[in-house]
């Protein structure tokens, strides 16, 4: 699939917006993408993205894809004041478990960013028309590793399992 990708990926034209302007959306999408999706096939690292637009789509989330991403509770940092994620209290939570978040998988972060880019592209700028790219996960706007079993699934219904991961929409 990875192929598949740099084909499409050399095929298309990049000149939109998001790469032309290091669009700081897609970065937001593609760090998501490779902290929440890297160890999963093609399916689960476009379900992660799709979970992230449809937050971001929905008025019960922030309207930009960072500040989906970067949803959480926040305290003032002991060093200059300004605002850092509480530890295990944010949406996504690579972005607040205390660890760096250091990209140290080349091939793994550029996959992440080709999918972050395609599917911005097509959902949200609408540059690109492939049917590929359509949301994979039906409106899922929640999932979790099949290790952990949340509290929140009772009031979800189960839309699908992409890997380790299963997703949900609102409603039972």
């Amino acid at each position: 699939m990875r192929v598949l990708l740099f084909t499409i990926a050399c095929s298309i034209s990049l000149s939109s917006n998001a790469v032309e302007h290091g669009d700081p959306e897609v970065l937001c999408l593609a760090e998501n993408i490779y902290h929440e999706a890297r160890g999963q096939d093609i399916n689960g690292r476009l379900a992660v993205a799709h979970v992230s637009i449809n937050r971001m789509e929905s008025k019960r989330f922030p309207d930009t894809l960072c500040g989906v991403i970067k949803q959480g509770y926040t305290k003032p940092s002991w060093k200059d004041g300004r605002p850092i994620p509480i530890k295990n209290k944010c949406q996504f939570s690579w972005y607040c478990d205390g660890r760096v978040d250091e990209i140290l998988e080349p091939d793994a972060w550029d996959s992440a960013w080709r999918v972050a880019y395609f599917v911005y592209s097509h959902r949200v700028e609408k540059s690109i028309t492939d049917s590929r790219w359509n949301d994979s996960v039906e409106g899922a706007m929640w999932y979790h590793n099949t290790q952990v079993d949340p509290y929140w699934v009772a009031s979800m219904q189960k839309v699908k399992q992409e890997g380790s991961h299963i997703f949900y929409i609102a409603g039972n």
